[in-house]
């Protein structure tokens, strides 16, 4: 039976409650058990309630505290110099794991020692106070593992487990990533030849998007992060067909995407305002998506085209 001692490594920034939240749920699976083990990285919050949370949970966690804010990638670095584990599981403060998460991951590891990369999808968290967006849209965005003209393009920081040889074969997260740098490990780590085990059944629950300009704000994200994504690596498994050429492009062809969804939803089973307001959320996302992609490519000028440098550099 080879090793699989765990360090599970969670960034956090101004959500204090969801990170107890979240360790409450860990608690009684990592709780007498040496080879398993918890790194918070508090990036940046200069927040007492933080020190309540580690306080609380101080015999589960080793405490990272950063001084200023330097985003997610360079968070979850921070905490993996931290770790002592022999695979690196990423989650976020918003998710939060079934009571055999971290069990259910051994025994895929156990199942399947050869792997490098383990990851699942995640699931939305119920509401007990659903806002319009929960009660009227048919679908959500939430984190899972995604292919793209066949090849696996990426498998969420929410729910993986990341081999420690591998990750710092390829030299951990990019920090230049604001977001979205688990498309860039997943690029890097299919690059360098590891190999995935994608389980569906391995799955955490996420916090979804419960108002409109959180979904309009993560649409806009997904997009950025995506054009940087796909100008840094120039990778042929990236969703990215097309970047519009400007702000002004993408509302030029509104009337058309307009159409597109108008002909769309009158084959789905929505009705009435239903379908009124299911079709105003796609063109909401399509287009913050797309402002997104416009941003990210101006961006990914400034940051460079690093996409011949050696990897693990």
């Amino acid at each position: 039976m080879h090793d699989v001692s765990l360090s599970v490594v969670i960034p956090t920034y101004r959500r204090a409650a969801r990170l107890h939240r979240l360790l409450t749920a860990l608690e009684p699976q990592v709780t007498g058990k040496p080879d398993r083990r918890v790194v918070v990285v508090n990036d940046g919050s200069h927040d007492d309630a933080y020190a309540k949370v580690a306080e609380r949970f101080q015999t589960m966690i080793d405490y990272v505290a950063l001084p200023q804010n330097r985003g997610r990638a360079a968070a979850r670095n921070a905490g993996v110099r931290k770790a002592t584990g022999r695979y690196l599981v990423f989650t976020d403060d918003d998710c939060v794991p079934p009571p055999h998460w971290l069990d259910w991951l051994v025994a895929d590891l156990q199942e399947y020692p050869y792997a490098a990369v383990v990851a699942g999808p995640t699931r939305p968290l119920p509401s007990d106070s659903p806002g319009t967006i929960s009660r009227h849209t048919v679908f959500g965005v939430y984190p899972r593992p995604i292919y793209s003209n066949g090849l696996l393009s990426c498998v969420p920081t929410g729910n993986v487990a990341v081999r420690r040889d591998w990750f710092e074969r390829i030299g951990g997260f990019d920090e230049h990533f604001a977001g979205s740098e688990d498309t860039h490990l997943t690029w890097r780590l299919r690059k360098a030849g590891a190999t995935f085990h994608i389980d569906d059944s391995w799955f955490t629950y996420h916090d979804p998007a419960w108002s409109m300009w959180g979904d309009c704000e993560r649409s806009f994200r997904y997009g950025r992060n995506s054009a940087i994504n796909k100008r840094l690596t120039d990778d042929h498994s990236m969703t990215v067909r097309r970047i519009p050429t400007s702000y002004v492009s993408v509302l030029w062809t509104l009337p058309k995407k307009i159409r597109k969804i108008r002909a769309r939803d009158y084959q789905s089973e929505q009705t009435g305002y239903r379908r009124l307001i299911h079709g105003t959320l796609i063109l909401l996302r399509r287009v913050c998506f797309e402002l997104g992609l416009v941003r990210g490519d101006r961006l990914a000028a400034q940051i460079g085209d690093r996409s011949a440098v050696p990897l693990g550099n």
